[in-house]
């Protein structure tokens, strides 16, 4: 597959004094063309640019050491130092994966206040969406609830953990993601009622090399769209992002 040209932007720190020429050399074991750049003095910032590559960038400077601490201004998980080689994430293709951890609805309340059941508790169901493109726009962004992902539901529980995660592949730059959830009372007569809707909006946050290395994000609240005062309706969740698998970018990019 012929990879589309872009630029990398990479920031290698120079961890003992070097006076000369460096150079990135290759992405993925792939040569890279261009990226070559200069440093003297003491501990020095340098920089490189490199075209048509893919995820990852190493390279040598002199007999020194390198870092390399950040692609197109955010920083990678680890600083990966090196002598003669280096590795380096690609942030435009990665995995986002969001963990949804627990639901509480306490008073088995439906989203005006009615109960969902006089005699049991709750029966509900959780459609979501992982939105990319406009995470900030009004809910439910660019897909009608309809279209959302059927991705858990459960028979009279109110309060539980669900232990259940949507993912999304990236090729593209992304700062912000929201996942948007729709919970309702499925009923085997009537049709659904709504529970509550929620954004669970987060910062795309450190991209990890594989999903081994990546770390869970601390436990989030998701923002209730319709239980805005007590009695709170409450989901909660956790986010991680990490490289996406090179055996994804044919389908996925």
């Amino acid at each position: 597959m012929e990879l589309p040209a872009f630029l990398l932007a990479v920031t290698i720190w120079i961890s003992t004094p070097v006076r000369g020429q460096f150079q990135v050399t290759s992405v993925n074991g792939r040569p890279v063309s261009g990226g070559s750049a200069s440093a003297s003095g003491g501990n020095t910032f340098g920089s490189a640019n490199l075209a048509n590559t893919n995820s990852a960038g190493s390279g040598s400077a002199g007999d020194s050491a390198f870092s390399i601490t950040s692609v197109n201004g955010r920083p990678v998980v680890n600083n990966f130092n090196g002598q003669g080689g280096s590795t380096l994430l690609d942030t435009n293709k990665m995995r986002i994966e969001v963990l949804l951890v627990r639901f509480e609805n306490p008073g088995s309340l439906m989203h005006d206040g009615q109960f969902c059941d006089t005699a049991s508790k709750c029966d509900p169901r959780f459609l979501v969406d992982l939105d990319v493109v406009q995470p900030l726009a009004p809910f439910p962004g660019m897909k009608p609830v309809t279209a959302f992902q059927n991705l858990f539901e459960v028979t009279n529980k109110d309060v539980f953990d669900i232990g259940r995660s949507v993912v999304r592949d990236v090729c593209s730059s992304v700062s912000r993601a929201n996942l948007r959830v729709s919970v309702s009372d499925i009923d085997d007569v009537t049709a659904p009622d709504l529970i509550d809707e929620y954004d669970c909006v987060f910062d795309v946050g450190r991209i990890a090399p594989d999903a081994m290395n990546a770390d869970w994000s601390q436990l989030l609240e998701c923002r209730s769209l319709r239980h805005r005062t007590p009695p709170f309706v409450k989901l909660f969740y956790r986010h991680r992002e990490y490289a996406l698998p090179r055996d994804n970018f044919n389908t996925a990019c």
